[in-house]
Formats: C-alpha cells, sequence, structure tokens
C-alpha cells in the first residue's frame, strides 16, 4: 500500500470514528447503542460508565467486549466471522491448549451473559404480568375463524349467543372486525376539510389589524392543486363539504356494521381470569372454528389479518417457508454477483465515462476499499425488511408476533449462510482437500465450528428488531 492510500484510509476511519462517537453521545440514540443498559435500568450518561456498554461483571462483561469475535465487512448477516486458525499445531506446543481454553472461556462467557440477558427479560415479564395496573387486553381474547352464522342472525349475535352459551358469569361483550375501508376514507376527508378550517381561521385572524378590522378571509380554487378552478372562500367551502360528507359517513357506519361484518372478533371478559381461561379453552370440536387465543394490544393488532381463514393461513405460511428456504440457499447468489458487478475494473468497462473520476488516485482508493463494502450493506438491509414484509403475509394477527417470526427467520439464515456455508462448505472442503493429498502425518482440520457458535451466539445478542410501528388508524363507530 502507497502513502496515498494509507493516508486515505486513516482519514476515513477517523472520521467514521468522529461520527460514531457524536451519534453515540446524543441522548436520543440511546436505544439503539445501549439497549441492554436501558433494559436494566441504568443510565448510560452515568459518569464513570464505559461508553460501550452496562458495568457488568469484571470478568464476563470485559471478556466479551474483548473477545467477542466481530464481522469484517458488514454489520449484517451476510458478514464472515474472523480467521483465527493457524497452522497445525507441533507435538508438544502450547498452542493447542491456548486455542482450547480460550474457546471454552469464550463459550463459557457466551452463555453466561444469554443466561443473565434471558434470565433479567424473564424476569421484566414476570413483574409486568404480575403488576396491579390493568390493561384492557387482559380482560379480553382473540376469536377467529367464526362460522357463517344462519342468515337471520349476524355474526355479532352469533359470538354473543355461543360465548353468553360457555361463559354465562363472566361473558360481557364481543366486538366484531368490521372493514372500515369506505368509512375511514369519508372520515379522513372530513379530518382534512377540519385542518384546512383551523388553518384558513388562523390566518384570517392574523389578517385583522388596527388599519383593517374585518380582514381578509382566505381563498382557494377548487381545481387541481389549487391552480385552476372556481375561486371560494375556504371557510365556507370547508363548511359545506363537511355538511354533506356527515350524512354519508353515518350512513356508511351502519352499513359497515350491518354488512360488513368479518369473521373474527374481540371478545371481552369481566375478569383477567375467565379472560386467561378462555384464551387456552378448546372452543369447538373442529379445528377450523372458533379460534380462540390471547387478544394483543390495541396498538399492535393487524387488523387486516383478522379475517383470514385458517386454511389460507396454513396456506400462505408454507409458501412463506418455502421462499425463506429459497431465499436461505441462495442468497449468496446475489451478494456474489454484486460483489464482483461492483468492483473498480467493472466500473470502468459499464460506465466508461467515469474513468476520469475513478482513475484519480484518492477516489481509486475509496473505491478500491469501501465500494463492494456498502453495496453488500445496502443489499443486506433489504434481507430484515423482506422477513418482517413475508411475515406480515402469513396472516400474523399482531406486530409483536411478526417481529418474532421474522427474528427467527434471520436466525435461520445466519445459521445456513453463516455456520454452514462458511465451516462446512469452505473449511471442511479445505481439511478433506489438504487429507486428500496430504494422507500421511499428523493433521489437525481447522474446523472451528465451537468458535463460530459462540461467534453466533455474540452476534445474536446484538441483533436489533424493528420498533416503533405507527398504530392503525381507527374510525369511530355507533354502537
Amino acid at each position: 500500500m502507497d502513502i496515498a492510500s494509507f493516508v486515505t484510509s486513516l482519514i476515513i476511519f477517523l472520521v467514521l470514528v468522529l461520527v460514531f462517537t457524536w451519534l453515540s453521545r446524543r441522548p436520543g440514540n440511546a436505544p439503539v447503542y445501549y439497549p441492554n443498559v436501558l433494559l436494566r435500568g441504568l443510565d448510560p450518561w452515568e459518569p464513570g460508565r464505559a461508553a460501550g456498554g452496562a458495568r457488568a461483571a469484571p470478568s464476563a462483561g470485559s471478556s466479551r467486549r474483548s473477545r467477542r469475535p466481530r464481522p469484517t465487512s458488514s454489520p449484517l448477516a451476510g458478514s464472515t466471522p474472523p480467521s483465527t486458525s493457524s497452522s497445525s499445531p507441533q507435538n508438544g506446543s502450547l498452542r493447542l491448549w491456548a486455542f482450547l481454553v480460550s474457546v471454552y472461556w469464550l463459550s463459557f462467557v457466551t452463555y453466561f451473559v444469554l443466561w443473565k440477558s434471558y434470565k433479567h427479560v424473564s424476569n421484566l415479564r414476570a413483574a409486568a404480568r404480575s403488576t396491579s395496573d390493568v390493561k384492557p387486553e387482559e380482560f379480553a381474547v382473540l376469536v377467529r375463524d367464526v362460522p357463517i352464522p344462519p342468515p337471520d342472525q349476524s355474526i355479532k349475535d352469533s359470538v354473543d349467543s355461543y360465548f353468553r352459551a360457555l361463559h354465562p358469569d363472566t361473558f360481557y361483550k364481543a366486538m366484531v372486525v368490521t372493514d372500515i375501508k369506505k368509512a375511514d376514507k369519508i372520515f379522513q376527508e372530513i379530518e382534512g376539510h377540519k385542518q384546512k378550517i383551523a388553518h384558513a381561521e388562523a390566518v384570517y385572524a392574523e389578517s385583522k389589524t388596527a388599519n383593517k378590522p374585518e380582514g381578509t378571509k382566505p381563498t382557494h380554487k377548487t381545481g387541481f392543486l389549487g391552480l385552476i378552478g372556481k375561486k371560494v372562500d375556504t371557510i365556507e367551502y370547508c363548511n359545506e363539504k363537511i355538511e354533506e360528507l356527515l350524512p354519508k359517513l353515518e350512513e356508511e357506519q351502519k352499513n359497515t356494521l350491518s354488512e360488513k361484518q368479518q369473521r373474527a372478533a374481540i371478545v371481552v371478559f369481566n375478569s383477567r381470569a375467565a379472560a386467561a381461561s378462555a384464551s387456552q379453552t378448546l372452543h369447538a370440536q373442529m379445528f377450523d372454528k372458533w379460534t380462540v387465543t390471547e387478544a394483543p394490544e390495541p396498538r399492535e393488532i393487524i387488523w387486516s389479518n383478522l379475517p383470514v381463514k385458517i386454511y389460507d393461513r396454513n396456506t400462505r405460511r408454507s409458501v412463506i417457508y418455502f421462499i425463506v428456504f429459497l431465499t436461505v440457499f441462495f442468497y449468496l447468489i446475489p451478494i456474489s454477483a454484486i460483489s464482483a458487478v461492483t468492483t473498480l475494473e467493472k466500473l470502468r468497462q459499464k460506465l466508461p465515462f467515469l474513468k476520469v473520476v475513478v482513475d484519480q488516485p484518492i477516489v481509486k482508493t475509496v473505491l478500491q476499499a469501501y465500494l463492494p463494502q456498502l453495496a453488500l450493506i445496502v443489499f443486506l438491509a433489504l434481507l430484515p425488511a423482506l422477513l418482517v414484509f413475508v411475515s406480515k403475509s402469513e396472516g400474523i394477527p399482531s406486530q409483536s408476533h411478526v417481529v418474532r417470526a421474522a427474528s427467527g427467520k434471520y436466525f435461520y439464515f445466519i445459521v445456513f449462510n453463516v455456520f454452514l456455508g462458511i465451516t462446512i462448505s469452505s473449511t471442511l472442503f479445505s481439511a478433506l482437500k489438504t487429507i486428500v493429498d496430504n494422507p500421511p502425518g499428523n493433521f489437525l482440520p481447522h474446523l472451528r465450528c465451537t468458535e463460530i457458535l459462540c461467534w453466533l451466539w455474540a452476534r445474536a445478542l446484538s441483533l436489533g428488531t424493528p420498533h416503533h410501528f405507527p398504530p392503525e388508524k381507527e374510525v369511530p363507530m355507533q354502537d
């Protein structure tokens, strides 16, 4: 490496370190850089606390920070653990014992941290479940696969009569899921006119002065983007539109409650014990009818997935698993293709007009060092979003279950692509080739299975999940 390349790489490294330091010290980024510290109820900005994490036990914490392998190409699943194997140890050498002690110590620290983390999460869950705070979802259950009622009975009447007969003393009420797309569209249009009125009234109030006490009422054109059409008074026009839409909304609400009921419902009980017992009780002899589970939090419900039938859910799940199978086993092909295309030589061939730019020494150094890695990072960043999308397509009823399903698929991706793809296809075949080429003598194949397993567990500790999902929009409906 020449001096110019070294200086360029050093400058880029220092800039990245400064950016990381600046971002990690901003209080708003604490959930990203210090999630474990916040989970333990500690303050990451407490004086004397290490910037890299919580003040854990000296031996376990320091060992985890110093010995945990780190990916070299990407912070995502496609990155590979660093190679630590060396030449085969000679007879009487202490290298083998040093390696074994290091591997087992790393394994012990990894499993200890996992055990402490899961114990802490379990305690948090137990504390949340045993709190005296009343949560609405603790008194309700989610009912799916409601059978088609008789012609003279609605789905709500069917759910009410069925659960009142099974739980006569604890049943409170049932709320049937309805299709409110059309009603929601009218409701959002009314809300938009109300916002325009509020803005126009504020502008009208500001226009009133001592010289002109009557002020100037805001106006706009009714045509495309307010550029063409008839010029009208904004306040009066929006009030007229609201008066026209309110009867339509009331009529659509009535039609929704009577004609657009879905085969799913939220059943509410008068006690937590009754709801918990109902969620664990089989309510029908046939598996495809009256599926009852615990109700998720209202802000996490995926309303569009609730009416999906059990046969459709099973079919979707099978299709999604097949797609994930293809993704896991063939994801390395597009990654390798992108890595090959994003090289400096390929850029010169495909984009010849960039030769003047890429031939500059500094630009050439940056592109050679970081362009393939950036392309891999961008490509691999699409994987979590893809897994969340396909998991949501299974018909899962809540956002939390979608995240859990996506995390499970992400774990399989890491295991099969990193562990099997690197250890089996690379290390094992290399060792077998060496054994075939040199059969006599002592040979110790460097499988590194224990090391890579520990690396996988260490990666699992640092994995994040999607969060901060926006709540579903609701339209107030009349009972």
